[in-house]
């Protein structure tokens, strides 16, 4: 596998491909969900409900591991790795951004409003310290 310029590294992130969120639990242990994205001006963001062992996690170890991988040949991925925020945005636009990424616009936006009627999300980033790939 050859390596990605920044700009073919760009063109993957932007694919609705799935992540894989890794937090730490509290033994130590690595706790991986597969989570939808968007990564724009050089952050990643991810949605979740705030009462989830994710943000339980992040508030206890904001280290995290994003992992991405093609479904298909020719196999490729990007792995970044960083420290993570929680909810220091304005949460609304980013959620139907990323949704919209694998429902389109208008299953996106149906989906955010159904998650926000019955859930408190919130809004994870993070700033890569490290990618590779």
């Amino acid at each position: 596998m050859t390596q990605m310029t920044r700009e073919e590294i760009a063109e993957f992130l932007s694919l609705p491909l799935i992540a894989h969120l890794i937090t730490m639990r509290a033994d130590g242990s690595p706790n991986a969900v597969p989570m939808w994205y968007i990564c724009t001006s050089g952050r990643f963001y991810l949605f979740t409900p705030t009462l989830s062992l994710k943000i339980q996690n992040i508030k206890r170890d904001p280290r995290m591991t994003i992992p991405i991988a093609s479904a298909g040949q020719p196999y490729r991925y990007v792995v970044a790795n960083g420290v993570a925020e929680i909810g220091a945005r304005e949460i609304e636009p980013y959620m139907i951004s990323i949704a919209s990424r694998y429902e389109g616009v208008e299953g996106g936006v149906k989906y955010v409003g159904e998650l926000q009627a019955r859930l408190n999300l919130s809004l994870i980033s993070m700033k890569p310290i490290s990618v590779v790939e």
